[in-house]
C-alpha cells in the first residue's frame, strides 16, 4: 500500500507544479495510472487509492494558488469516462467544478468551464439534470446585476455546452436568446467576445438541428436588430457603453450571422457580382478617377506611388543597419519576410545585398522562418539562401568551412565567407537542436547533403543530450529521404555511394532504436521509419533489430515495431514470416492466460495491428484467432477492462476485413455478441467500437437486409444512436451502417417486431453434478489376511494400514483425527519408497476431496503434506495432476500464507514432472503474475519464493517467457523494491539463461539491468553476472559482442554457473524403501503380562494397551505409523 501512496503523491507534487508542461504530464501519467495499474488492484485497493486521490482533488480545487486548481481541473478531465459513468465520481466532479466558478483568474474559468462541458458528455443518466441546471444557473448569473466574474463564467460554460452536448442545450435556446446580448454589451472586452462565441456556438446549433420548413427566423432577426443597437447612439448613451465598445460588440454579432449564412446565397451573390461590377463600378469610377487625374494639381498622388521604390530601399538599408548589433530584434526579420511578401520578386537586388549580414547574425528560430519564406516569395534567391544556409550549418554542425564533394580542402577556405567565418561555433545544446532542425526541414534539393547526414549519424545519435539524440534522429531519417529516391529509381546505374550511406546510417538509426536508455528517443526512430525505408528495412541485419524492438519494455514500441514488422512480411516473407508466426502464438497465449486485464487489452491491441498490416501471415489462422477472441466477447471477466473489450472488438472489425467471406459462417454469433453491447449503455466507448466492427463484418462479408428478419430491434438499435447519441462521429458511423446493411420493406418490418414474442420462458436449467463414487467396500482385516495370504508381510501391513487409515479418512464425522491420519499415510509413502505407488488409486481422491472440504485451518498443512507426497511418487502423480491444479487455482488467495504452501508444492511438481509441467502451467500464469503485481507480504518474501520455483521450471517456461519475463523485470528494475527480491529477480533471468533463449528480449532486459548497474551499488555483483549470460547468449546468435575466449570473466562466469547447474540437476539421492524397525521384547513382555485380571473391562483394558504396544514396537514402518492415531482414536488399534 505504501508505493501507491507513493505514487499517488507524486501526481499530487506533479498537479501542484507552476510549470503547465508539468501538470498535463502528471495528468496524463494519472489517466494512465488508472486506466492501467489500478484495474489490475483489488476492489479494497482500488476504493481506498481513489478515496485518497479525491482528496487531493478537493485541496487542490480549494487552493488559493492558481496553478494547484488548474491542476486540479486537469485531473479531473484526466478521470472523466475512465471508469464508465460512476455516478458518484461524477456528481462529486460537478460540485468541485461549480465551486471553481466565477474565478480571478481567466484561464482557470476557461479550463473549468471546457471541463464542465467534457462532464456532461459523460454524464450518462443525469446528464439532461445537469445541463439544465447549468445552464439555468449561467442565465442566472447574465440576467442578474452586472457581477464582472459571474458574467465571464456565464458565457464560458453557456459556449462549452452548447458544443458538448447540443441535444440538451437545444431545449433551452429560447431563454438563451433572451439573455445572452446583455453580456456582448459589456464594458469589458473579454466578455464580449466570450459572449459572442458563445452565440456562435447556438447559431450553429440551430442551423443543424431544424430543418427549413421548421426554422424560426425571429432568433436570427433579434439578433440582427440586436447588432443594429450598437450603432443607435441614444440607446449606447442609456447603457453607458463607450463608443468603440458598441460597435465593436455590433460588429461581433454581424460577424457570426454573416458566418451561418447560407453559403448558396454568398455563392449566387458573387456570380451576379462578377457579372454586374463592371458596369454598376467599374464604368462610373473610372470614368471620374480618369476625369480627375487630367487636373495637373492632382498628378502629384500619383507620383508618390512612385516613390514608394526608393523608400523601400532605404527601408532595408534601415534595416541592414540594425543587423549590425549583436542582438537581433526578432521583428527586423519579420518585417523582411512581410516585405517580401507584399513585393515578390521585384525586391530581390535588396533582399541579396540583406543575405550575407543577415547569416552572419548567427542561427535562430526567426532567421530559418524568414529563409524559408524568402525562398517561397523570391524563388531566383533560393539557390543563394540554400549556399548560405548550409555554410553556415556545416560551421555550426562540424565546425568547418562547406566543402562539397571533390572540391580540394584549401578552396574551401578560400571560397568561406568572411562574415560566417567570424560565427562562434556554436556548442550548446539549443543551437545544435535548431541546427539539425533547420537542415532536417529547410528544402535543399540539387545539394548533396551526404557528409552531414554521415556526420549526424556518427556525432550526434550517440549525444548525452537527449534533445540532440531525438533531433539527430529525425534530421537523418529526413536526409535520407534524396539517397533513397536515388536507389529506387529507374536509371540504369545505381549509386553505390548511395546505397552504402542509407545502409550505414540506417543500421545505426536501428542501434539507437533498441539500445538508447531513454523510451522517446526510441519510439522517435521507430516512428520516423516509414514506408519510404521499406526496401532497406527488409534486409535481414535490419530486421533482426526491429524483432528486438518487438519486445521493448514500453508497449508503444512494441506496437509501432509490430505494424513496421507486419508491413514487411510482404517484401522479405520468408524471413518474417516465422518470426510473426512465433509472436502470433505469444499473444494469443497472452491474450488466453495471462489472467491480467491490462495484458490482456495490449495483447488485442498487437493482434489487431498484425491482422491489419499483415493480412498473408493471418488469413490461414483466421479460425483459430477467431474463437479465442469469441471466447473473451462471450466469458469476460467477473469485473472486466473495458479496453480488453473494446481492442477485442476492434480487432474481430480488422480480421473482417481481411478474411472477407470468410467470416460469413460467424457473422450469426458475432451479431448476436455485439448486439448486446451496442445496447449496454454503461460504456460508450464500447458501444461506438461494436458499432464499427458492425459495419466492417457487414461490409466485408455482404450480410444485408437479413439483419432486419433475424434482429427485429436492430433497426431501432441504430436510428438511437442518431436519437440520443452526441458525438458526431458515432452519428456518422451509425449512418454508414445503415447504408451498408440496406434499404427494408417497412411493411415487412411490421410483420417482423409482430412476430416477436415478449414473454421469455424461463427455463431453469439444472446443474447435476456427476461425483465419483468411492468405493465403499472395505474389507476387514481377516478377509484380508485369507485374501492376500499369498503376499509377504512386508506387503501386507502397509495394505492393512492404508484401509485403515482410509476408512477413518473418509469419514467427515472424524475429521479431528484427519490431521494424524495425513501424516501416517506421509510415513508410510516414504518407508516404502516407489512401493507406494501402488496405493495411489486409494488415497489420492480421497486426499484431493478433502482439502477441497476440510476446514480452511488445516487446509495449509494437507496441501504441503500433498506435496511431500508428490516429491515420493514423482511423475507418478501425473493421472491426478488436473485435480491438483484445479485446487491450487481454487485456494490460490492474494496476500494469504497459504501462497506459499501452494508456491512450494508447484517447486516439487516442477521436479517430479520435468519437461511435463509445460501442460498445466498456463493455468497457473495468472496467479504467478498476481504476486508479482500485488504482493504485499513483508519483504515481498512470497515473491522471492515463487522466483526460486520459477529458477526450476527451465525449459517449461519457453513458449510462456513473454509472459512472466516483463514482471520479473520490473522487480529488479524498481528501486522501492526490497533489496533480497531485487536480488533474486536478477537471480532468476541469470538462471533461466541456461535453458531458455533470451535474445529476442535483450531490448527489454539490457535496459532496466544497465539502470540498476547505475543506481543500487549493491545489486552490481549480481546484475553484472546476469548481464554475463546474456553476453555470452547473443554472442552465440552472432551479435557483435566479445569472444568468450577473449573474454576471461565470462569464461569464468559461465563455468561456474554450469557446475552449479549440474549440482542442483542431480537433485536429492533416491531412497528406496526404510529397513524394518527395531523391536523392543522388553516392552512387549510388559504389555502381555497378564497378572492381575479379573473382570471383563481388565482384559479390555489390557487388550487395549497390547494392541498399542504391538503398533509402538512393530518392525513394521507402516504399522508402526499408526501408533499415534491408535492412541486418540482407540478403534484403529483393533
Amino acid at each position: 500500500m505504501s508505493g501507491t501512496v507513493s505514487i499517488l503523491q507524486q501526481f499530487a507534487n506533479g498537479l501542484k507544479s507552476r510549470s503547465e508542461e508539468t501538470r498535463a504530464k502528471a495528468a496524463k501519467d494519472l489517466q494512465h495510472y488508472v486506466t492501467m495499474e489500478l484495474r489490475e488492484m483489488s476492489q479494497e485497493e482500488s476504493t481506498r487509492f481513489y478515496d485518497q486521490l479525491n482528496h487531493h482533488i478537493f485541496e487542490l480545487v480549494s487552493s488559493s494558488d492558481a496553478n494547484e486548481r488548474k491542476g486540479g481541473i486537469l485531473a479531473i478531465a484526466s478521470l472523466i469516462g475512465v471508469e464508465g459513468g460512476n455516478a458518484t465520481r461524477i456528481g462529486r466532479f460537478a460540485n468541485y467544478l461549480r465551486n471553481l466558478l466565477p474565478s480571478n483568474d481567466p484561464v482557470v474559468m476557461e479550463m473549468a468551464s471546457k471541463a464542465i462541458g467534457r462532464l456532461a458528455m459523460a454524464g450518462d443518466t443525469f446528464t439532461a439534470e445537469y445541463v439544465e441546471f447549468e445552464v439555468k444557473r449561467a442565465l442566472e448569473w447574465l440576467g442578474a446585476d452586472r457581477n464582472e466574474g459571474r458574467r465571464h463564467a456565464a458565457v464560458l460554460v453557456l459556449r462549452e455546452l452548447a458544443i458538448s452536448v447540443p441535444t440538451f442545450f437545444f431545449q433551452q435556446v429560447q431563454p438563451f436568446f433572451d439573455n445572452i446580448f446583455v453580456a456582448v454589451w459589456d464594458p469589458k472586452q473579454a466578455i464580449r467576445e466570450g459572449a459572442v462565441s458563445a452565440l456562435r456556438a447556438c447559431l450553429i446549433l440551430t442551423t443543424q438541428r431544424e430543418p427549413k420548413e421548421m426554422q424560426k427566423p425571429q432568433w436570427y432577426r433579434h439578433t440582427y436588430e440586436e447588432a443594429e443597437k450598437g450603432f443607435d447612439e441614444t440607446l449606447a448613451k442609456e447603457k453607458g457603453m463607450n463608443r468603440d465598445d458598441r460597435i465593436h460588440g455590433a460588429l461581433l454579432i454581424l460577424n457570426e450571422l454573416v458566418r451561418i449564412s447560407s453559403m448558396e446565397g454568398e455563392r449566387l451573390r458573387e456570380e451576379m457580382e462578377e457579372i454586374t461590377q463592371q458596369q454598376l463600378v467599374h464604368d462610373k469610377y473610372c470614368k471620374d478617377l480618369m476625369g480627375f487625374s487630367t487636373k495637373p494639381r492632382h498628378i502629384t498622388p500619383f507620383t508618390s506611388f512612385q516613390s514608394l521604390q526608393p523608400s523601400q530601399s532605404n527601408a532595408l538599408a534601415g534595416l541592414l543597419g540594425r543587423q549590425k548589433s549583436v542582438q537581433v530584434d526578432a521583428t527586423v526579420f519579420t518585417c523582411i519576410s512581410m516585405l517580401a511578401r507584399a513585393m515578390g520578386p521585384s525586391i530581390q537586388q535588396d533582399i541579396k545585398e540583406l543575405l550575407e549580414p543577415m547569416l552572419a547574425v548567427g542561427l535562430s528560430p526567426a532567421l530559418t522562418a524568414v529563409l524559408y519564406d524568402l525562398s517561397r516569395q523570391i524563388p531566383q534567391l533560393k539557390k543563394d539562401i540554400q549556399d548560405g544556409l548550409l555554410k553556415m550549418l556545416s560551421l555550426v554542425l562540424m565546425h568547418k568551412p562547406l566543402r562539397h564533394p571533390g572540391m580540394p580542402k584549401g578552396l574551401a577556405h578560400q571560397l568561406a565567407s568572411p562574415s560566417l567565418t567570424n560565427i562562434p561555433e556554436a556548442s550548446d545544446v539549443g543551437s545544435i537542436t535548431l541546427a539539425l532542425r533547420t537542415l532536417g526541414s529547410f528544402e535543399f534539393e540539387g545539394h548533396s547533403l551526404t557528409q552531414f547526414v554521415r556526420h549526424c549519424a556518427d556525432h550526434f545519435l550517440n549525444s548525452e543530450h537527449k534533445e540532440i539524440r531525438m533531433e539527430a534522429a529525425r534530421t537523418c531519417s529526413r536526409l535520407l529521404t534524396p539517397s533513397i529516391h536515388l536507389i529506387s529509381g529507374h536509371a540504369h546505374v545505381v549509386s553505390q555511394t548511395a546505397v552504402q550511406v542509407v545502409a550505414d546510417v540506417l543500421s545505426k538509426l536501428l542501434v539507437v532504436g533498441i539500445t538508447d536508455p531513454d523510451p522517446d528517443i526510441r519510439f522517435c526512430v521507430l516512428a520516423s521509419l516509414d514506408e519510404r525505408f521499406d526496401a532497406h528495412l527488409a534486409q535481414a541485419e535490419n530486421l533482426q533489430a526491429l524483432f528486438v524492438a518487438l519486445n521493448d519494455q514500453v508497449f508503444e514500441i512494441r506496437e509501432l515495431a509490430i505494424c513496421t514488422v507486419g508491413r514487411l512480411s510482404s517484401m522479405n516473407p520468408a524471413f518474417v514470416m516465422p518470426f510473426l508466426r512465433k509472436m502470433l502464438i505469444q499473444i494469443l497465449t497472452e491474450l488466453e492466460h495471462s489472467g491480467v486485464g491490462r495484458i490482456k487489452e495490449q495483447s488485442a491491441r498487437m493482434l489487431g495491428h498484425l491482422v491489419s498490416n499483415a493480412p498473408r501471415l493471418i488469413r490461414p489462422y483466421m479460425e483459430p484467432i477467431l474463437k479465442a477472441l469469441i471466447v473473451k466477447l462471450k466469458d469476460p471477466d467477473p469485473d472486466p477492462n473495458p479496453g480488453v473489450i473494446n481492442n477485442v472488438l476492434a480487432t474481430i472489425g480488422e480480421l473482417a476485413q481481411v478474411s472477407g467471406l470468410e467470416m460469413r459462417k460467424w457473422v450469426d454469433e458475432l451479431f448476436i455478441i455485439i448486439m448486446d453491447m451496442l445496447q449496454d449503455s454503461s460504456l460508450l466507448a464500447k458501444r461506438q467500437v461494436a458499432l464499427w466492427t458492425l459495419g466492417q463484418l457487414v461490409a466485408s462479408t455482404g450480410y444485408v437486409v437479413e439483419p432486419y428478419r433475424k434482429y427485429p430491434t436492430l433497426l431501432e438499435v441504430l436510428l438511437n444512436f442518431l436519437k440520443t447519441e452526441q458525438n458526431q462521429g458515432t452519428r456518422r458511423e451509425a449512418i454508414r451502417v445503415l447504408g451498408l446493411l440496406g434499404a427494408l420493406d417497412p411493411y415487412k418490418h411490421k410483420v417482423n417486431i409482430g412476430m416477436i414474442d415478449q414473454s421469455r420462458d424461463a427455463s431453469a436449467v439444472s446443474l447435476s453434478e456427476s461425483k465419483s463414487s468411492q468405493d465403499s467396500s472395505d474389507y476387514s482385516t481377516s478377509e484380508m489376511l485369507v485374501n492376500m495370504g499369498n503376499l509377504p508381510l512386508d506387503e501386507f501391513y502397509p495394505a492393512v494400514s492404508m484401509v485403515a487409515l482410509m476408512r477413518i479418512f473418509r469419514d467427515q464425522s472424524l475429521s479431528q483425527h484427519h490431521t494424524m491420519v495425513v501424516q501416517a499415510i506421509t510415513f508410510i509413502f516414504k518407508s516404502l519408497g516407489l512401493k507406494c505407488v501402488q496405493f495411489l488409486p486409494q488415497v489420492m481422491p480421497t486426499f484431493l476431496n478433502v482439502i477441497r472440504v476440510c476446514d480452511g485451518a488445516i487446509r495449509e498443512f494437507l496441501f504441503q503434506q500433498l506435496g511431500m507426497l508428490v516429491s515420493f511418487v514423482r511423475s507418478h502423480i501425473r493421472p491426478y495432476m488436473d485435480e491438483i491444479v484445479t485446487l491450487m487455482r481454487d485456494f490460490w488467495v492474494m496476500n494469504n500464507s497459504i501462497q506459499s504452501t501452494i508456491i512450494l508444492l508447484i517447486e516439487q511438481i516442477v521436479v517430479a514432472l520435468g519437461g511435463e509441467f509445460k501442460l498445466y502451467l498456463p493455468q497457473l500464469i495468472p496467479h504467478m503474475l498476481r504476486v508479482f503485481m500485488h504482493d504485499n507480504s513483508q519483504g515481498r518474501i512470497v515473491s522471492v519464493k515463487l522466483l526460486n520455483a520459477i529458477q526450476l521450471f527451465g525449459a517449461n517456461l519457453d513458449d510462456y517467457l513473454h509472459l512472466l519475463l516483463p514482471p520479473i523485470v520490473k522487480l529488479f528494475d524498481a528501486p522501492d523494491v526490497p533489496v533480497v527480491a531485487r536480488k533474486a529477480a536478477l537471480e532468476t533471468v541469470d538462471r533461466l539463461t541456461e535453458s531458455l533463449d533470451f535474445t529476442d528480449y535483450a531490448s527489454r532486459i539490457i535496459h532496466p539491468i544497465v539502470r540498476t548497474l547505475d543506481q543500487s551499488p549493491e545489486l552490481r555483483t549480481t546484475a553484472m553476472d546476469t548481464l554475463s549470460s546474456l553476453v555470452f547468449q547473443l554472442g552465440k546468435k552472432g551479435y557483435t559482442l566479445a569472444d568468450e575466449e577473449e573474454d576471461p570473466l565470462i569464461y569464468q562466469h559461465r563455468m561456474l554457473r554450469s557446475n552449479q547447474g549440474e549440482t542442483l540437476a542431480s537433485g536429492p539421492v533416491e531412497t528406496g524403501p526404510m529397513k524394518k524397525l527395531h523391536v523392543s521384547t522388553i516392552n512387549l513382555q510388559k504389555a502381555w503380562g497378564a497378572a492381575r485380571r479379573v473382570s471383563k473391562d481388565d482384559w479390555l483394558e489390557w487388550l487395549r494397551r497390547l494392541s498399542l504396544e504391538l503398533l509402538k514396537d512393530s518392525s513394521s514402518p507402516s504399522l508402526r505409523s499408526c501408533w499415534a492415531l491408535a492412541q486418540a482414536y482407540n478403534p484403529m488399534a483393533r
